[in-house]
């Protein structure tokens, strides 16, 4: 009786197969990507004027250097409200960056991507136009890295809220940052390039 037991465990036991979690799809991937970069964007506005930024440290913002001249005083709204402990704490005129240190912490911020590709998948995630923080997805169309000019051109349309927006891969890591659109073209957003945003935010204690 005892034989039998003992065969029939090792019978359960070799032919058992094993359960492991399941997996995400790949939609279900860039949902969570994109609700993840959401979470860390922000709407900034002086009641007049807005426009978009978003953490890259706890208590860190990060938008352009035309939005804070506009708004030296920019109100925060994350998702949790309004946030009016702000200060701007860095610019660069020339790359167009500006840095906000807010007492309103955040969890959820936005990391450096390694390097950015022409025709990969990307979203801009930001407010255009005071309508609330969204996403908006396009492919790299083009990157100008050269003595003369250094930025990113993406076939997605921006209004004027969308400057200060993040632009991420599809794993949500940064690849530039929203400065406008073509002139000429107008149905593609131009983002400052990764390297400039990263010795940006390098020189001023953020990795």
């Amino acid at each position: 009786m005892k034989k039998i037991l003992i065969s029939t465990l090792l019978l359960f036991l070799i032919f058992t197969i094993p359960v492991t979690a399941e997996q995400p799809t790949e939609e279900q991937y860039q949902i969570n990507v994109i609700d993840k970069s959401i979470k860390a964007a922000v709407s900034l506005s002086n009641l007049v004027d807005g426009a978009s930024g978003f953490y890259v440290a706890p208590n860190y913002i990060l938008t352009n250097e035309h939005v804070v001249a506009a708004m030296p005083k920019p109100v925060v709204y994350t998702r949790f409200g309004a946030c009016f402990d702000n200060e701007i704490v860095a610019t660069n005129k020339v790359k167009d960056l500006a840095l906000i240190k807010t007492g309103c912490k955040s969890d959820d911020y936005i990391t450096l991507a390694d390097k950015v590709t022409q025709g990969q998948d990307s979203y801009i995630i930001g407010d255009p136009s005071k309508i609330g923080i969204m996403a908006l997805s396009g492919i790299v169309t083009m990157i100008k890295d050269d003595k003369t000019a250094r930025g990113i051109f993406v076939d997605a349309s921006v209004h004027p809220g969308s400057s200060g927006s993040a632009l991420v891969n599809s794993d949500g890591r940064l690849i530039g940052v929203v400065v406008g659109r073509n002139e000429r073209a107008t149905s593609l957003a131009v983002a400052i390039h990764l390297t400039d945003v990263k010795a940006f935010l390098e020189r001023n204690g953020i990795k």
